[in-house]
């Protein structure tokens, strides 16, 4: 069974609340990435920033990115996941918090990698096995539903009525369309 380590992003930059937002967001351009896990002094995380809330942050305050802090930005309320944890559980606590990417930390809190949603999706199992990791397409399309501001999906039978027992509409774009 895959585990989080297994599909993680391990070479993660970090950075501080006290650092100007500019910081993290040039991180994230020149990294390809969407977040940026704020560490303390001890490498701790103590809050994520997306480029969402860069955006927010900057129209919000009226601000420049270098105006502001990390500390404006970020998220305080982390959701983390553990390098042993399996793929069901990071997508467990993705699907339930709705969020799409999670810092994964060991003992004390401390930064060792970032799973995301993207990664959970290209282990993906298109044939259920023993051996497997356990998530299913579907899986991944009610991650997807569910962090995208979806929040909750309607019955398959309501569906079944309406589209003549066609596929969920969540999964039929994704995987047949």
């Amino acid at each position: 069974m895959y585990r989080v380590k297994d599909v993680m992003t391990e070479e993660v930059v970090s950075c501080r609340a006290g650092d100007h937002l500019e910081v993290a967001v040039r991180i994230m351009k020149e990294r390809g990435c969407g977040c940026v896990p704020v560490v303390d002094e001890k490498g701790r995380v103590v809050g994520l920033v997306t480029d969402r809330d860069a955006v927010l942050c900057a129209l919000a305050t009226g601000k420049n990115l270098h105006e502001l802090l990390v500390g404006d930005a970020c998220t305080r309320e982390v959701i983390c996941c553990e390098s042993e944890d399996t793929l069901h559980r990071a997508e467990s606590l993705m699907r339930t918090n709705h969020v799409r990417r999670l810092p994964v930390v060991e003992e004390h809190r401390t930064l060792t990698g970032v799973v995301s949603l993207t990664d959970l999706a290209r282990h993906v199992e298109l044939q259920a096995s023993e051996s497997g990791t356990g998530l299913s397409p579907r899986h991944i399309a009610i991650v997807l539903a569910e962090t995208s501001g979806v929040r909750s999906l309607p019955s398959t039978s309501h569906h079944e009525r309406e589209r003549g027992g066609g596929a969920h509409p969540i999964v039929e774009p994704f995987f047949h369309g």
